[in-house]
């Protein structure tokens, strides 16, 4: 399904704030060489102070599919990845995510990192999946272009470079702390026990914005891949 402007609004209020988004796998942050922590360590404790449909969101679109699609770090949190998520789901795959609904709010406050996410939906959907598919937001860190594809499910993060390379995107498999290879990764909590993180650029995502025909070539390459794989099922 291509782009449409159905996100223009929810997306464009976000576009100025550059809240870093250069965490690793532990959830540890650099900014202006500093280490910040995010603010909660788990689900609860963030439940326990923010209010849901206020300060957060979960949105969750079930398919026939045994493919999913989420984007745990979506909304004001990694801005523009829950809607890029969501046009990669389109009606063939399930859909998650999890949203910060003030952009102008530090990246921490609502950030979870990836080993330690425990949002009960989220989870839910990933555990009764095989393939899972989870889109990140990166800082440019000198590089806008580069997306990084991590993640224990080499097969399919092999297939998607692949797909990503023919579409004309500049791509890498993930390393260092975009690798997504911890087990407890919330991409590799699926029924194979392996997923795919896909980290993009804050440059990059921008660029959608302001080029749907682009957009649309990013997901429909990552579609290409994911229903290239046998193990694929939809609707």
């Amino acid at each position: 399904m291509p782009a449409t402007s159905r996100w223009q609004g929810r997306w464009t209020s976000r576009r100025s704030d550059r809240n870093s988004e250069g965490r690793n796998e532990l959830g540890v942050y650099r900014l202006n060489c500093e280490l910040t922590m995010d603010k909660y360590p788990n689900f609860a404790a963030l439940k326990a102070a923010e209010k849901r449909d206020v300060d957060y969101r979960v949105r969750e679109v079930r398919q026939c599919s045994n493919v999913a699609i989420i984007a745990p770090h979506g909304g004001g949190i990694e801005p523009g990845t829950s809607e890029i998520a969501e046009e990669v789901a389109s009606t063939q795959f399930s859909y998650y995510s999890f949203e910060g609904l003030d952009g102008s709010r530090p990246h921490r406050d609502l950030h979870i990192t990836s080993t330690s996410f425990d949002e009960p939906t989220g989870c839910a959907l990933v555990t009764e999946s095989d393939l899972v598919v989870a889109i990140h937001g990166r800082s440019d860190s000198g590089d806008p272009h580069t997306i990084s594809v991590g993640g224990l499910d080499d097969l399919l993060a092999n297939e998607i470079c692949k797909s990503l390379k023919k579409s004309g995107f500049i791509m890498e498999r993930g390393h260092g702390h975009l690798a997504g290879k911890s087990p407890e990764n919330i991409c590799n909590r699926s029924r194979i026990e392996a997923g795919v993180q896909i980290e993009l650029p804050r440059t990059l995502r921008e660029s959608f914005l302001d080029d749907k025909e682009r957009l649309a070539s990013f997901c429909d390459a990552i579609r290409v891949a994911i229903l290239a794989d046998k193990r694929a099922k939809t609707p």
